[in-house]
């Protein structure tokens, strides 16, 4: 018998920020979504039991992040809305 198990993570949009932000990477200046990636263990790909969770700056453009964490999380959320 052949078990098929992994992980996949999920995306839902949390909020934006308040300012539009310029990407560092491609230039663009624009307002970014917050989002949440939520991480799930699957079994015959269906998501069973989820691991951990991060919330994400993610510029709209190029698709590069800045993850809101305990270290940046005091100067980051004062600039973003969530409407979770």
């Amino acid at each position: 018998m052949i078990i098929l198990w992994g992980f996949k993570t999920k995306r839902k949009q949390i909020g934006e920020t308040n300012t539009k932000w310029e990407c560092k990477k491609c230039g663009h200046f624009d307002y970014w979504p917050v989002v949440k990636d939520r991480k799930w263990f699957t079994l015959f790909w269906i998501p069973l039991i989820p691991l951990h969770a991060t919330r994400n700056v993610v510029c709209p453009n190029c698709g590069s992040m800045l993850r809101i964490n305990s270290k940046n999380e005091e100067e980051i959320l004062p600039l973003i809305q969530i409407g979770e």
